[in-house]
């Protein structure tokens, strides 16, 4: 209500969105539901959405049948490969401090795999994808400045049926960006990864009131107007805004992309 009366007497239009922080903040079934036949997979990352990726380092064989996501070398080339679930400098912000409550659901398990906690200390922005590089002397290397926090083994012993393994993770609130990684604990052939499902679950869990748009209703009539020139300054990726300094040496104006005027 408050934020509706101020809208009303100032004139200003907020607009704002909701973003959950809670149960299945990891929820790999959902990109399961349909099969993939098998197919050799070149070294490439996936996107699969909402922050979530495969990410194939070499050539490996994959498929998605009956609800499992199977990942197995090709017979020739050592396997490395991750599935990464990063949370953005914005969401670690939020999330830092809560539980992580992560669960993994592996089917006739026959090798080792590890969950990582991960966090970033470094300066890019956005922070490089955290996934494991290769293995050095059988350890896996990730990109510089991404440290591991915590991390779950699953030993190699095999186990017919559905294996499920569990951790509760602490998120730091020291990391410039966090990321869940499952991938092999070692690089060898065979190696078969038939994964039912991935999740993880953020305790306890929240809502975080962002707002998206704020522009004031004296000045919302220049967007429809042929008369005027409108410019528009991206700020940089993973940045929320950006401020430009102006000193007394001659220097551009930075009007960014510009639109409008002559009906463009």
């Amino acid at each position: 209500m408050a934020l509706l009366a101020f809208m009303a007497f100032t004139g200003y239009r907020i607009g704002f969105d909701n973003i959950y922080y809670g149960t299945n903040s990891l929820n790999l079934a959902q990109y399961l539901t349909f099969d993939m036949v098998e197919q050799e997979v070149a070294p490439t990352t996936m996107y699969l959405g909402d922050d979530t990726y495969f990410d194939f380092k070499t050539k490996v064989k994959a498929a998605i049948q009956n609800y499992q996501l199977i990942i197995k070398d090709n017979g020739t080339d050592l396997p490395v490969f991750s599935i990464v679930k990063r949370y953005s400098k914005f969401a670690t912000h939020y999330i830092g401090g809560k539980e992580y409550n992560t669960t993994v659901k592996i089917t006739d398990k026959n090798n080792a795999f590890q969950i990582n906690l991960m966090k970033y200390t470094g300066i890019q922005n956005p922070a490089p994808l955290p996934s494991v590089q290769s293995y050095d002397d059988g350890s896996p290397v990730f990109p510089a400045d991404w440290e591991v926090v915590d991390s779950l083994f699953i030993s190699e012993d095999a186990v017919s049926g559905i294996h499920t393994a569990m951790k509760k993770f602490n998120l730091p609130s020291d990391g410039k960006e966090l990321a869940i990684v499952l991938y092999p604990a070692s690089s060898q052939i065979p190696t078969t990864l038939k994964l039912n499902d991935f999740e993880g679950d953020i305790v306890p869990g929240f809502n975080k009131l962002v707002i998206t748009t704020n522009s004031h209703i004296k000045e919302q009539y220049l967007e429809f107007s042929k008369e005027y020139y409108k410019a528009r300054v991206d700020t940089p990726k993973g940045d929320a805004s950006y401020r430009y300094t102006v000193n007394d040496s001659s220097t551009k104006i930075p009007v960014g992309v510009i639109t409008g005027g002559d009906g463009k």
